[in-house]
């Protein structure tokens, strides 16, 4: 099935956690990631969100999670992967888009991102070595 508004083939999974979510570069219609950039290589690009009250079952207290080591978010845009420089092996990704993952909160690189002249969001920028782990869902 394809969105009447952006022409994209509908995810219904990706729909479902896009407007959980709410990452702001969805389609209002079908929810598909409407993400300006696309990653290269092992690069990934994530949209941050707060740190979550429970983490695989795990109750995290709210005093933790203000001084937690990691940050969370969605990714927007995956690369496909990268050619290993011992082996020559092409090493493929194994993220993908709308994975919800942990990453060392120090990373720095961020990309300021405008959507239609509104307002501004930052996007995490890192490689797929960076992520920390994929929170599953249920």
């Amino acid at each position: 099935m394809q969105c009447t508004k952006c022409g994209k083939e509908v995810n219904e999974k990706l729909n479902k956690v896009m407007a959980t979510y709410k990452v702001p570069f969805c389609c209002e219609v079908c929810g598909s990631l409407n993400f300006p950039y696309q990653a290269i290589l092992d690069k990934v690009f994530v949209f941050p969100d707060p740190v979550p009250e429970e983490v695989k079952g795990i109750l995290i207290p709210e005093v933790c999670r203000d001084n937690f080591q990691n940050e969370y978010g969605m990714v927007v845009s995956v690369g496909n992967g990268y050619v290993d420089k011992e082996t020559k092996k092409f090493i493929p990704t194994t993220l993908k888009v709308g994975d919800r993952v942990a990453y060392d909160k120090n990373i720095m690189w961020q990309l300021p991102v405008r959507i239609d002249a509104g307002k501004t969001h930052i996007i995490k920028f890192m490689t797929e070595l960076d992520i920390q782990f994929i929170l599953e869902e249920d």
